[in-house]
């Protein structure tokens, strides 16, 4: 966490290996002449989900059944339709809000206010 690099890329679902990048997007986009350039994540840290009481929590379960991201998906739907998760919301507080300022040296720059397009990989 912090200042500390970790190898980048999307985990497969129940499996440790990672998608690859998607280099063929990139050179097409570049073909046609699209301005190129590298984005800030700012994605928050994995946190070990035996750590955390969802009772307390909001649940907000998946649409049924799930839209696709891709019009290319529209008619096959979704392909993992069947093993989705459901989200659970929450809220922070002052306690929260306090360790946060007590640790943000910790924090990556991007978190500081670093200027420029930032986008989540997830």
């Amino acid at each position: 966490l912090g200042k500390d690099v970790y190898s980048a890329g999307r985990h497969l679902r129940d499996s440790a290996d990672v998608e690859p990048p998607s280099v063929g997007l990139a050179l097409s986009l570049e073909r046609l002449k699209f301005q190129m350039g590298r984005l800030k994540t700012g994605t928050p840290p994995r946190i070990d989900g035996r750590t955390i009481n969802w009772d307390i929590l909001d649940p907000q379960a998946s649409d049924m059944p799930p839209k696709p991201f891709s019009f290319l998906n529209h008619e096959k739907g979704v392909k993992l339709r069947d093993r989705l998760l459901t989200c659970y919301r929450t809220d922070t507080n002052d306690r929260t809000h306090e360790i946060v300022m007590k640790n943000k040296h910790l924090l990556p720059d991007v978190a500081l206010g670093d200027k420029g397009p930032r986008y989540c990989p997830s």
